[in-house]
């Protein structure tokens, strides 16, 4: 879970939420948005006018700031990239460039589906306020999902 006081785990013991916080009690800065992306890191933002980037260890809290950006960040899940940002490399040359291809040295597949995620976890993030109007940051509740195959 992700809120303005830092990073805590949930585990769940029958209906009991046991929680650990992660996250040093003095962060120096309040994060507003969490996402953990297909390397399997960790990675929160705050919505200053000069919003960092933070990848932050899962484990141990341990944390560094990625980027500084002159706007805010208010969601991880929905930051924009151009297609023009990525390296335009088609190695296999079936159409896709690398950055969007799952086999870049397979022109018979571009793409792989995982439920929940290719490393087994995934994570479901809610809203309190939904769909009212709100802060609309998807950061209230984060919850981690494990299927096995």
């Amino acid at each position: 879970m992700c809120c303005f006081s830092g990073l805590y785990k949930i585990e769940l013991n029958g209906s009991i939420a046991n929680t650990t916080r992660i996250s040093a009690g003095n962060l120096p800065f309040q994060p507003t948005a969490m996402a953990i992306a297909r390397n399997d890191k960790l990675y929160l933002a705050t919505n200053d006018a000069n919003s960092k980037l933070i990848e932050m260890d899962k484990i141990d809290g341990a944390w560094s700031v990625v980027q500084t950006y002159n706007f805010k960040i208010n969601d991880l899940g929905s930051y924009q990239c151009d297609i023009s940002q990525l390296a335009n490399i088609d190695s296999d040359n079936d159409g896709i460039i690398d950055a969007q291809d799952d086999f870049t040295n397979g022109p018979e597949a571009a793409h792989a589906q995982y439920t929940p995620s290719d490393i087994g976890w995934g994570s479901l993030s809610f809203e309190s306020l939904w769909p009212s109007r709100g802060d609309y940051n998807f950061n209230d509740l984060v919850v981690s999902v494990w299927t096995e195959t």
